[in-house]
């Protein structure tokens, strides 16, 4: 077991979580965003207590905004969002809010996808950004959209071609 404890500063006089009983790998509470120090010291059988290791500092970044609805034409849906420096991205949309099963799920390199016009109805996207120095952080909330209904026979512009029948 180890003593886990967090702090605004380097000297841990301003302590804002700790756990004096952690195994292995925890999280840590709710934190606001901002920088934070961190140290660990393990728990004997005995229950007495070695000394702290170093101390780390990290940063807790807000979680990435929501994006904009998808853009929705006749050739498919086209989803973008903000990056930051380095990030690489987990995108997946289904047809309920929990993605208990997925429809698509795909690793991106860049900020946006496009994906073919699905059946209309409703869909939730959600994604996740991958920091470069391999951070996982977490999904934004689901985003609900709607694909309407296209009129039948719908035609490519240019083809005069049926796309979607029904």
């Amino acid at each position: 077991m180890y003593h886990l404890q967090v702090a605004k500063d380097a000297a841990f006089k301003s302590v804002v979580h700790e756990n004096k009983a952690a195994k292995g790998a925890t999280a840590a509470a709710k934190l606001p965003v901002g920088d934070y120090f961190w140290r660990v010291a393990s728990i004997r059988k005995d229950g007495g207590r070695g000394p702290y290791g170093d101390a780390s500092v990290f940063t807790l970044l807000p979680p990435p905004a929501q994006p904009d609805p998808p853009k929705i034409d006749a050739y498919g849906m086209e989803f973008r969002w903000a990056r930051e420096p380095g990030q690489t991205f987990e995108f997946q949309m289904a047809t309920e809010p929990k993605f208990a099963k997925p429809i698509m799920a795909q690793t991106l390199s860049s900020p946006e996808i496009t994906v073919p016009m699905p059946n209309h109805g409703t869909y939730y996207m959600r994604f996740r950004a991958i920091d470069p120095d391999g951070f996982v952080g977490p999904y934004t909330a689901p985003q609900r959209f709607q694909v309407p209904e296209l009129p039948f026979p719908f035609t490519h512009p240019v083809l005069e071609l049926p796309l979607f029948t029904q």
